[in-house]
């Protein structure tokens, strides 16, 4: 594995270890911290996933790497996991930044758990081909 695929393979783990653990509840502000780091954690596995090619794309932006993701024929939507796939990505990244820039929003139990669910589908996806590597 390249160091670059490594260390957003790592980061990834992490971010996922962290928002397990302040995933519990919604009182106090953790569980919109957890949508953040869920969020983080599939964000760290695309990269991963990405710097694994054999020319990885310059990615500078969050609109850069869902561009590099959409011209891989392995994430085109018309695979019905491949579009399960980019649905929870970006359902993950729509939370996350409900939560960072709308001071009013509050994670329900329920939208914590679908972001679970959404970055088990990330993982389902691309993590066995990143651990792989």
């Amino acid at each position: 594995m390249n160091p670059k695929v490594r260390l957003h393979f790592w980061k990834s783990l992490l971010f996922r270890e962290y928002a397990a653990d302040r995933g519990v509840d919604t009182i106090g502000g953790t569980g919109e911290w957890a949508t953040v780091q869920n969020f983080y954690s599939a964000l760290h596995m695309v990269q991963a996933y990405l710097e694994s090619k054999s020319a990885p794309p310059s990615i500078k932006s969050h609109s850069d790497r869902q561009r590099a993701l959409n011209a891989l024929p392995e994430t085109d939507s018309r695979n019905l996991k491949a579009k399960q796939f980019n649905q929870a990505f970006l359902r993950l990244k729509s939370i996350s930044e409900q939560v960072r820039y709308d001071p009013g929003y509050r994670v329900s139990v329920t939208n914590l758990e679908d972001t679970y669910k959404d970055l088990a589908q990330v993982y389902s996806y691309l993590g066995t081909k990143v651990a792989a590597l």
